[in-house]
């Protein structure tokens, strides 16, 4: 653990920027050196916007990742709690993430396979689910396995499973299953 931290010198020094930031599962829960990012994404179109998959919730900054908001407690969130998120490349304010009940508990919330995608910064989201599995799902979304390309996202589970939307998440479509645990995805434009 650690959290965040930046060298605006060229790595010959560093800081924490976690002011924000909260590690619900430690006796000081602001510390900053003991804070849990999962995945760290900046929004391509405005890079001071950084979004963070946290240990302890859902997290946008927009000044370097010198501050950070939690969004936790937004509308529309099955969870909070996940390991993969995306930014859109044109519109900071679009970002999706794939929920996880808890560490704990490490299955989709009420076992089914929701993709989260907010398109107004973080205040509401709205769930995704169209052609996902929505009984008896076990998938879990590791970190670096889910990615984006324009109006196409794909990612892949724990279960081998390859689940691809070429319509920005509004549909979904299983591609490859019965996999080895799938741990990174990327995808580029041709």
């Amino acid at each position: 653990m650690g959290g965040t931290i930046e060298s605006t010198d060229r790595g010959q020094s560093w800081q924490y920027i976690n002011s924000g930031l909260k590690a619900n599962f430690m006796p000081d829960v602001n510390d900053p050196i003991t804070q849990d990012p999962h995945l760290v994404e900046y929004s391509p179109s405005a890079p001071h916007i950084l979004w963070q998959q946290n240990h302890c919730g859902i997290f946008k900054s927009e000044d370097f990742g010198k501050n950070w908001v939690d969004l936790s407690q937004s509308k529309g969130l099955a969870s909070a709690f996940g390991w993969a998120l995306v930014t859109d490349e044109k519109d900071e304010k679009v970002a999706y993430t794939i929920p996880s009940l808890s560490d704990e508990i490490r299955v989709p919330v009420k076992k089914k396979l929701i993709v989260q995608k907010t398109i107004n910064g973080g205040k509401t989201w709205k769930q995704l689910t169209k052609g996902l599995p929505q009984k008896f799902c076990y998938d879990i979304i590791y970190r670096h396995a889910f990615a984006k390309c324009n109006k196409s996202l794909i990612f892949g589970s724990t279960t081998g499973h390859v689940y691809f939307s070429n319509n920005s998440g509004d549909s979904w479509k299983q591609v490859k299953y019965n996999l080895p645990p799938i741990y990174a995805l990327k995808m580029a434009s041709f």
